[in-house]
């Protein structure tokens, strides 16, 4: 009789080991970047959470299960980031990452939090100069050790390649040459997603990066894995944003960040990325000025700096944000139309279909003739403009996008003639 009561109990256990709870949904939109007040997770709606920037080998297990106990009591999935030192001795690192997988996925910290942490993403921004960055040759040596431990100690893990930073100099750690080098050396059998990070400012006339930066970069690593037999793994943005205050003589308002937020998602989703994650949620002091890049790139403030509202004040991004969550995050693209000044997007989901269009001429208004039926605008934070049965809409179309619903049947602006959408 015990010794029947025991294996039951160790299958009930390994069951335990094994499952994951079916409340979370594993989608498209995530956040990366430290959180300290987790509650904002759900709050936005988000499905990933990149968590921290170093869950180092021999860290400090409590607090990264604590953290990674408050993402999951949120609604999102961790992505635990794995620092990649230089390996000078293979066995010791082997037993090292080993040890501290098997924790996250069959031991102490499985039983507590209830669930496997199976994303695993080995470095930041590799090619760069940050953390434990380093050539490609260098970088496949690491992994080569690394990634035989994660499978042992937790098999269906999904291994996502260190970021890759949108750079050209010095020539060998250009994200094209830098690929090459990785998948040369026999990396591709060693990685599930790659990924890579992008920024830039939320005005598409300035002629710098911008949110469509992230569709060429896209299209660049695609055609390096179509080359090398992997154009069918899984593209993913661990990093992007804008901000919103003054960066040098860039003046950015909640309302230019909020836009681009939007059309970096919606752009996104629509050429195939598979997650994107925001970087940041609170504004993190990263460069401790309060006028920086990174430290206005949040969605709430933190009560630092000249562009400041208060502490705990949440951008109009934030809100953004979380209709991007209710209607679009867990809907399905169905196709586009563009003419370089108006982009509209088709989604479908919740048996809704779901426009989201917006002008990319950006100094001045664009006034849009809206042809349908059963026609619905809202702004991008949800608010509604026109409920209307009539067939035909005008709307002043300014930086921020416009989701329609209904039957569009075509658009017609004032820059740009008509986009028949029935035709296409």
């Amino acid at each position: 009789m015990v010794g029947i009561i025991l294996i039951v109990f160790f299958m009930l256990l390994n069951s335990d080991r094994n499952s994951y709870p079916p409340a979370i949904t594993d989608g498209f939109l995530g956040i990366s970047g430290v959180l300290k007040n987790k509650t904002y997770l759900s709050d936005l709606g988000v499905s990933v959470h990149r968590y921290g920037f170093a869950l180092g080998v021999g860290g400090n297990l409590k607090l990264h299960l604590k953290n990674m106990k408050d993402i999951l009591n949120n609604g999102s999935i961790p992505i635990a980031l794995l620092w990649v030192s230089k390996v000078e001795n293979e066995k010791k690192i082997f037993e090292e990452v080993k040890e501290l997988v098997e924790y996250f996925t069959s031991g102490d910290g499985a039983r507590q939090l209830g669930y496997r942490i199976i994303y695993w993403e080995l470095g930041n921004e590799i090619n760069w100069g940050w953390g434990t960055s380093c050539d490609a040759e260098e970088y496949y040596n690491r992994i080569r050790v690394y990634v035989p431990a994660i499978r042992e100690a937790c098999p269906d893990a999904v291994i996502i390649m260190g970021s890759l930073l949108n750079i050209y100099d010095p020539p060998d750690r250009k994200i094209e040459n830098y690929l090459e080098t990785f998948l040369n050396k026999g990396g591709g059998e060693l990685v599930d997603v790659y990924n890579f990070h992008y920024y830039g400012l939320a005005d598409p006339t300035l002629g710098t990066e911008n949110y469509l930066t992230g569709v060429e970069i896209f299209k660049r690593i695609k055609g390096v894995l179509k080359r090398h037999g992997y154009g069918d793994k899984p593209i993913w943005i661990t990093e992007t944003s804008t901000f919103s205050g003054k960066v040098g003589e860039i003046y950015q308002s909640e309302e230019m960040q909020a836009a681009d937020l939007v059309k970096r998602f919606i752009t996104l989703k629509a050429i195939g990325v598979e997650k994107v994650l925001w970087c940041f949620v609170t504004e993190p002091r990263y460069e401790g000025t309060g006028e920086g890049f990174f430290d206005q790139s949040g969605l709430v403030y933190d009560g630092y700096g000249p562009y400041d509202r208060g502490k705990g004040i949440k951008k109009r991004g934030y809100y953004a944000y979380k209709y991007l969550s209710q209607w679009i995050d867990s809907s399905n693209f169905v196709e586009s139309w563009n003419d370089s000044v108006i982009y509209i997007f088709k989604f479908e989901g919740g048996g809704k279909e779901i426009y989201i269009l917006w002008q990319d001429k950006w100094d001045q208004n664009v006034v849009i003739h809206i042809e349908g039926r059963n026609l619905r605008l809202y702004t991008i934070y949800g608010e509604s403009i026109v409920l209307s049965d009539n067939a035909k809409v005008d709307y002043t179309l300014g930086i921020e996008p416009l989701y329609i619903m209904g039957d569009v049947e075509k658009v017609t602006s004032t820059s740009s003639g008509t986009i028949s959408l029935k035709d296409k």
